[in-house]
């Protein structure tokens, strides 16, 4: 199969306009021997159009906890990133159901595009979760990654090999959107978490009112893109987000919403406590 032309990005299979960028995370499922299928994470490279019209995606992948503590001489820990390395985990938002990947920096595969799921895993350093105070615990598609782990080379003839080495990775080693790599003239999909995020902080904001009140309505962004996206990670029909939304919501706060569009991309959301 002949190379040719490197790229950026690449439009993501089964979703038209919608691109995967250098530096965005993507799942592909992957056949490992005796185990079957298996959904593993990436970070997209670089990208090569072949010349038969096909697109292909270089990643770096990012390998489940669980996997590495199996294949790694050390007794099996809680988080690999802070039992390992006495790393202070006194935050609710790294313990429970979060879900931790390692950076492991010698292992990369060409995929090609049509082999993406529709995932849109969202990968985040400890040191950010503890700084902003949010929580990814229980989430789906987010997980942890405070630690970097390079596997060794199995030998053939050799008794030792196999297995992974690890250890702890600094904050800026690990790239969680591609704007910090292309700049903030693109714009990915991966972003629109924050926008998810910044729906739920809205609503905590409002009923933490010190007023005794705890009710009252915020603004925010909400483009024809967010929606797509909400619509995608939650598995709506289209037309019923703004009832996914407020089911959603009710489903997490004891509070009723109502969500109206106010411009072209802001929506009000009104909270009331029950």
């Amino acid at each position: 199969m002949e190379r040719g032309l490197q790229m950026q990005s690449a439009e993501r299979p089964r979703e038209p306009g919608t691109m995967l960028l250098v530096g965005e995370f993507f799942e592909v499922n992957v056949r490992v021997e005796g185990s079957g299928t298996q959904t593993q994470i990436y970070q997209a490279l670089e990208f090569e159009a072949l010349q038969d019209g096909s697109i292909q995606v270089r990643g770096l992948y990012y390998a489940a906890a669980l996997i590495v503590r199996l294949h790694r001489r050390a007794p099996p820990r809680t988080h690999t990133y802070d039992a390992e390395n006495a790393w202070e985990d006194g935050d609710l938002a790294l313990r429970d159901d979060a879900k931790e990947l390692l950076k492991v920096v010698n292992c990369t595969g060409w995929f090609p595009m049509s082999d993406l799921t529709d995932g849109k895993p969202r990968v985040v350093h400890p040191a950010e979760i503890k700084e902003r105070g949010f929580y990814i615990a229980g989430k789906e598609q987010h997980w942890v990654c405070g630690s970097a782990a390079s596997e060794r080379i199995h030998i053939e003839g050799l008794q030792e090999g196999g297995g992974f080495d690890t250890w702890p990775m600094p904050r800026n080693e690990l790239i969680s959107l591609p704007e910090d790599v292309l700049g903030e003239h693109y714009v990915s999909v991966t972003s629109e978490w924050e926008n998810v995020e910044a729906l739920f902080a809205g609503v905590r904001n409002v009923l933490r009112s010190g007023s005794g009140i705890r009710s009252g309505s915020f603004d925010m962004q909400w483009t024809f893109n967010t929606w797509r996206f909400w619509n995608q990670v939650t598995d709506t029909p289209p037309e019923a987000w703004r009832k996914s939304a407020q089911q959603t919501l009710e489903g997490r706060f004891d509070a009723t919403f109502n969500v109206q569009q106010v411009h072209r991309g802001i929506v009000r959301l009104e909270v009331e406590h029950k």
